[in-house]
């Protein structure tokens, strides 16, 4: 490809982003006027594309240039033009990675439901009590490489979270809010939270440690709302932590999953039934 072909899929491909960008900014933000995206233009406070919206826009980038782009690429990126340059980094027509199928086991065609749970819970209980080592959960660890998470992993580090938030005596009914990035952490301690019989507030994590105040402060609200008693992070929040506990009353403790799951507790804890 010569020097001129080469400016001409540039500019095609930084238009095509655009685009792409402002139609996704009008549609959940239908309120705001109408302006025009540059590649210098922030993709938080400009386009008003926050955590959710950036994976929005990942999907329809992938689809419309037939590029695979690293999912930390895209929540990293600040302005457009640094988005660009990962499209311009990415090899063309590269298909996206996907975890393996999970093995067959040997169960019958009567055991593979559980039909009688009410509940996640019951339900990874049930899973785990037949085929512990069967995979639960397959998710890429590092945007590429396939990880996978069993039955048994799961309910045991599931259990681990429960009893440390027993363990702090957070009441069962009351909310725990989650901010932390999709990988194991954010399973158990999700589905630790179920097990306690309390109820689970994902939040997002910030795409920038740099910015981490201001994401903390719109994610303030979140839990203000939820009148949440127990925040499960990671080890930078912690840090903030006076200013957390300033704009949320409630609040009473700021942990790290390994903290929680180092919480004195039986590892014998039985779950109890969370509805969700």
């Amino acid at each position: 490809m010569d020097m001129a072909s080469h400016s001409t899929s540039t500019a095609s491909r930084e238009a095509a982003l655009l685009e792409l960008a402002l139609e996704l900014s009008r549609e959940l933000h239908p309120q705001r006027k109408t302006r025009v995206l540059t590649p210098d233009s922030l993709i938080e406070r400009e386009a008003g594309l926050d955590s959710l919206a950036r994976v929005e826009l990942l999907l329809r980038a992938e689809k419309r240039l037939g590029v695979r782009l690293p999912d930390h690429a895209v929540l990293s990126a600040e302005t457009f033009r640094d988005l660009l340059a990962a499209v311009e980094e990415a090899p063309a027509g590269k298909p996206a990675s996907a975890p393996a199928p999970a093995p067959e086991s040997g169960a019958s065609a009567e055991e593979e439901w559980p039909e009688s749970a009410k509940t996640l819970v019951e339900a990874l209980e049930w899973h785990a009590q037949r085929h512990p080592d069967r995979p639960q959960i397959q998710y890429l660890a590092d945007g590429e490489t396939p990880e996978a998470i069993t039955y048994g992993e799961l309910s045991a580090g599931a259990r681990r979270m429960a009893a440390g938030l027993r363990a702090l005596d957070v009441e069962p009914g009351r909310p725990v809010a989650i901010m932390l990035p999709s990988g194991r952490p954010y399973f158990e301690t999700f589905m630790g939270t179920l097990m306690a019989s309390c109820v689970a507030v994902p939040l997002y994590p910030p795409t920038r440690i740099q910015r981490l105040e201001e994401h903390v402060r719109r994610q303030a609200r979140i839990m203000v709302n939820a009148q949440a008693s127990v925040l499960v992070t990671f080890e930078e929040v912690k840090k903030i932590g006076g200013l957390l506990k300033s704009l949320l009353p409630d609040l009473r403790a700021i942990v790290t999953p390994a903290e929680l799951a180092s919480e004195p507790g039986s590892e014998r804890l039985r779950a109890r039934g969370g509805d969700l």
